[in-house]
């Protein structure tokens, strides 16, 4: 399927309308970063943009640009649907049809340019998690324990909503670039935790030649819930083990945990026009509990220390 597809209309300098296939403009920076000749580093922040699943939506959106203060004020307001799938430990998720809405507001001051956005999604569809929901809803039912039966819902994701608040900067003037961010995500299901993460890059052209350097932070807010039955349970003369069930819904709640900062050093040198070749290194320090980016990470086999060392060429034409 096309990542990009839509129909513009500029009716005056001061209006934009355009529809069909969007790129997100969930967080500063976030409808380019599929192109990577158009960002500093070989890659866009993961600590940042990793909880960011998806690239574009079907949709439209509209923005109006004033002048303010000496510079230029643009707001934008969009809609539209969702039509990717995301992957992740029970199988892909298809989020297609899930419904995106949101605002930005954008300033723009010489060198300078502020941003502020709001956006939502409502799910259209529920993670494959039937296997241990089904089992959940019968032991409530067979034991008249309830909070078997809300520990269910709660990991539903089916018509629940995650809210993206988000603030950042840009300052580009002769050999300076600088970017800082922050965004703080609000979840209302169980399956995904709270999250705020930051980042802040600055980098020095000199010639054709910028180094660069970046930390970014990414945490989350543990997830509170019990299924509230008991590891073994007597039932008709027999004992049933409920320990793994207990455990794996316990796995659940924790597989979106993220507690970590990277730090970043790197170089890029524009070879030519429209060519740039970059080599970077990213130091992770997590906390051994840190889920989310690294979904097939144990306990036995993963600290949180990470190095991660990068080479890339990228072009436009």
């Amino acid at each position: 399927t096309a990542d990009l597809a839509f129909v513009k209309w500029v009716p005056d300098d001061r209006l934009s309308l355009r529809a069909g296939r969007i790129g997100s403009d969930v967080m500063m920076l976030a409808d380019s970063r599929l192109v990577g000749y158009s960002y500093l580093t070989v890659r866009p922040s993961v600590d940042f943009f990793g909880s960011l699943f998806f690239s574009s939506f079907d949709g439209g959106d509209a923005s109006l640009t004033l002048p303010l203060g000496g510079g230029l004020i643009r707001s934008k307001v969009f809609a539209g649907k969702i039509q990717e799938k995301a992957p992740g430990a029970p199988g892909l998720w298809d989020t297609s049809g899930s419904f995106l809405y949101g605002g930005v507001v954008d300033y723009f001051s010489g060198p300078w340019q502020f941003r502020i956005s709001s956006s939502n999604i409502q799910y259209s569809n529920d993670l494959n998690f039937k296997f241990l929901t089904d089992n959940l809803y019968d032991l409530s039912d067979l034991t008249g324990i309830s909070s078997a039966r809300s520990a269910a819902d709660a990991i539903a994701t089916k018509d629940t909503n995650s809210h993206y608040y988000s603030l950042g900067s840009v300052y580009d003037q002769g050999p300076l670039h600088i970017e800082i961010a922050v965004i703080r995500i609000c979840q209302e299901t169980a399956t995904f935790q709270d999250s705020e993460s930051g980042y802040l890059l600055a980098g020095y052209r000199i010639n054709t030649i910028t180094p660069y350097i970046g930390i970014s932070r990414w945490t989350t807010i543990k997830e509170d819930g019990t299924t509230g039955l008991p590891d073994e349970l007597a039932l008709s003369g027999d004992t049933l083990d409920l320990r793994p069930l207990n455990e794996a819904y316990q796995t659940i709640l924790n597989a979106s945990a993220a507690n970590q900062t990277t730090t970043t050093l790197g170089v890029r040198w524009d070879v030519r026009p429209q060519i740039a070749l970059k080599a970077q290194w990213d130091s992770i320090h997590a906390d051994e509990k840190s889920r989310f980016p690294y979904t097939n990470a144990r306990d036995t086999d993963w600290n949180g220390r990470t190095d991660v060392i990068s080479l890339s060429m990228d072009l436009i034409f």
